[in-house]
């Protein structure tokens, strides 16, 4: 438990805060909402157009972005959507390959068939490892950051900030 609520360099209390009371301090969320009207052009003619429109963002101070609590994880289903969707390029050449063997009644014919269909279809399986292979780069990194997030923001939730010296202030004695 921190008892000591001075700055370690100038030992004052009156410039001295939280870093977790900083950052919230220093977030915002704002929500606005608009109505909009128009024209719109139908193959029956134009039309009047009436939307209302929802908009949620948020703005943080420079100090804030910079006292950030921790990193936040990347997402991982896009990349598993398109190796999947990317899987389909060899399935769809598994089935000329197949045939070309199937075809091929000599052994050089048979030689040449997979001499041209193996490397076709490991030349078409590239996309799918690739994006699965990221996938599971990011959901490793993903893990330690959140095997590492209660420590990480014991620390930071424990931290002081010092306005009166801003360069090298931010202390967790």
């Amino acid at each position: 438990m921190l008892t000591d609520l001075h700055c370690p360099h100038c030992r004052t209390t009156h410039a001295l805060q939280a870093i977790p009371a900083l950052y919230a301090a220093g977030t915002g969320t704002e929500v606005t909402t608009g109505d909009y009207h128009g024209v719109g052009f139908t193959p029956y003619g134009a039309v009047p157009v009436v939307a209302t429109a929802t908009r949620t963002s948020t703005h943080s101070t420079a100090l804030a972005s910079a006292l950030n609590p921790g990193p936040g994880t990347r997402p991982i289903e896009g990349l598993l959507l398109w190796g999947t969707l990317a899987l389909l390029l060899p399935l769809i050449m598994l089935l000329p390959v197949s045939a070309m063997l199937n075809d091929a009644t000599e052994r050089e014919d048979l030689a040449q068939a997979m001499v041209v269909g193996f490397p076709t279809l490991i030349a078409f399986s590239v996309p799918t490892i690739a994006c699965y292979w990221i996938a599971l780069a990011r959901a490793r990194q993903n893990q330690r950051i959140r095997r590492g997030r209660p420590l990480a923001h014991a620390v930071w939730a424990a931290g002081l900030y010092c306005r009166r010296f801003p360069i090298n202030s931010v202390c967790c004695s």
